[in-house]
């Protein structure tokens, strides 16, 4: 569960959060929409412990978030999924590394976690063996997903991770996230300008636009 209660945040002059009030229960999947600069990737961050705030508060499942202090449970996504990926592991590894250092997996049986993973994105087993420089955007984004996927977080934060899908990936890929976050009673904010991924993903949407200023649960 994600609850923030007064949230402030300012780079210098330009207000992006004033008193800014928000909740997502577990295995909510809420779409944040706005126009650029609103706030999205801002807000994401704030969540990720990413980026200070001013004031307020930000809860993840009754834990203070504070900046700079990482939680495994809250896995975020970046839209730029080849900048996220070391460039220099083969695609196996940097799926099951982390899932096997905190013992969601043993090193004996991380292929077949690998393959259960990638069969949720519709992706061929064969690309474990290659590395970051040799796959699309569009399968990179879907590898980005399952390596955050692979740590079973209770928190997801989506940058818009289909922007380099086609329409059936991305179906798929929306289709993949639901299934998965409902099963798991993952919370979820998905930032995206894709109407069919709204559509296919959303239980509700927030527009920053309207409420980074408001009474907003």
């Amino acid at each position: 569960m994600i609850r923030i209660e007064g949230l402030c945040k300012s780079f210098g002059s330009n207000m992006v959060f004033g008193d800014f009030n928000f909740s997502a229960a577990d295995g909510e999947i809420v779409g944040i929409t706005g126009r650029s600069g609103s706030g999205k990737s801002t807000l994401l961050r704030i969540i990720s412990a990413l980026e200070s705030y001013d004031s307020g508060c930000v809860m993840v499942n009754d834990s203070k978030v504070v900046y700079g202090k990482y939680n495994v449970g809250t896995q975020y996504v970046f839209q730029s999924a080849a900048g996220s990926l070391n460039q220099k592991m083969k695609i196996e590894e940097l799926v099951t590394e982390a899932p096997v250092y905190h013992g969601i997996c043993s090193r004996e049986n991380r292929h077949e976690y690998f393959e259960e993973l990638m069969q949720l994105v519709g992706l061929k087993i064969e690309m474990g063996q290659r590395y970051p420089m040799q796959l699309s955007g569009g399968e990179l984004q879907r590898i980005a997903l399952i390596r955050a996927l692979a740590v079973r977080p209770s928190t997801l934060l989506l940058d818009e991770i289909t922007s380099s899908q086609d329409k059936e990936s991305n179906n798929a890929i929306c289709e993949a996230i639901k299934n998965y976050c409902k099963r798991n009673m993952t919370s979820v904010l998905f930032v995206s300008h894709n109407e069919q991924s709204a559509a296919l993903t959303f239980d509700r949407e927030v527009r920053l636009d309207t409420v980074k200023s408001a009474k907003f649960v």
